[in-house]
Formats: structure tokens, C-alpha cells, sequence
């Protein structure tokens, strides 16, 4: 007489940790073993892990879970560790250094960024950056068109003002986005 066994799908507990320098999914996995896991990010930025174990020679448990990798994070610098049954996956962010070295030079001698991360270094980065364009163009135009110093700062502090809105409501969007995503992995 052949047994069948019966398998149980769960959701394992999970918990993000922000750090300065990495961000931490620590999933709650009792009694699993490191042999019994498995961890694959893909090059579009998900986070899969997998896991099956046996609870007794009739019945097996396991479950699958999806992430995205956050966007400042480095995906080639993910590992992880299981101990006393919490496996930890560690995301190092990505340096400061690294974002500098993603700068190019444009015909105007401004730097442009490229596929930067949203992270708060980052925005402000590429405010500097868009702002000293807007800035550079800005009084290229007025010496073309011959305007005055008072209507040249008029359109500086719109601009400056635009900008500011602009980054504001970008933050806003990313803070809400990370909330949600939160909200949906409890």
C-alpha cells in the first residue's frame, strides 16, 4: 500500500529593516534547514525565495514569496544567512561613490546622472544637477534676449520654486510606494 504525501502551502512572517548602508528582509522560518531554501534575484530586481521541508514521512510544508529589490540597492551584493530559524537577505546599498562614478559630462561641461537610485542622496544629486542646467541655460537665454537682473532673478526663484515642487511631489510618491509595498508584505 503506497502513501500519498499531502504538501501545505504557507506565508512566511517578514520584516524590512532600513540601515544606512543596507537595507534587511528577515523572514521568520522555523525549522528549516539552509539546504531547504533557495534564493534567486533576477536581473529585472526580484527577490525569489523558496522553501520545502518535511514535517513527518506523510506531510511536507513550503512556501513561495516574491519581493522587489529595492531600487538603491546593489543586486550583485545580496546574501543571506539563516540563524535560529530567521533568514536574513542583505542588501547593501549602493555608495555614494558609485552614484558620482554614474556621472557623465554633457557638451555644456554639466553632468547629467544615469540610472541613478531614488534614494534622498540621490534626488538631491540630481537636483543640483538639473538645477545648474535649468540655472546655465536660464542665463544663456537672458543674455540673448537682453532681460534685466530683476526679471532674471523672477525667473530663477520660479524655477528654483518648480524644482522644489517637482522633488517634493517625487518624495511624496516614493514614500506613499514604499508604505504600500509595506502594507502588502505584512
Amino acid at each position: 500500500m503506497e502513501t500519498q504525501l499531502s504538501h501545505e502551502e504557507f506565508e512566511p512572517m517578514c520584516k524590512w529593516q532600513q540601515e544606512e548602508h543596507q537595507s534587511i528582509l528577515e523572514v521568520h522560518l522555523q525549522g528549516f534547514k539552509k539546504d531547504q531554501l533557495k534564493i534567486q534575484v533576477s536581473s529585472t530586481g526580484v527577490l525569489t525565495i523558496t522553501g520545502k521541508r518535511p514535517i513527518d514521512e506523510t506531510k511536507s510544508t513550503g512556501f513561495h514569496k516574491t519581493v522587489q529589490v529595492p531600487k538603491d540597492c546593489r543586486k550583485g551584493g545580496i546574501h543571506a544567512k539563516l540563524s535560529s530559524g530567521i533568514l536574513k537577505i542583505i542588501m547593501p546599498k549602493k555608495s555614494l561613490e558609485s552614484e558620482k562614478r554614474s556621472h557623465e559630462r554633457d557638451d555644456d561641461g554639466s553632468e547629467e546622472a544615469k540610472d541613478q537610485p531614488a534614494t534622498s542622496t540621490g534626488v538631491a544629486t540630481l537636483t543640483r544637477i538639473n538645477a545648474r542646467k535649468c540655472m546655465t541655460a536660464l542665463r544663456n537665454s537672458i543674455r540673448r534676449t537682453g532681460a534685466d537682473r530683476i526679471t532674471a532673478r523672477r525667473l530663477g526663484v520660479a524655477i528654483g520654486v518648480v524644482v522644489a515642487v517637482t522633488v517634493g511631489g517625487f518624495l511624496a510618491y516614493k514614500i506613499r510606494q514604499s508604505f504600500q509595498f509595506f502594507l502588502r508584505t505584512n
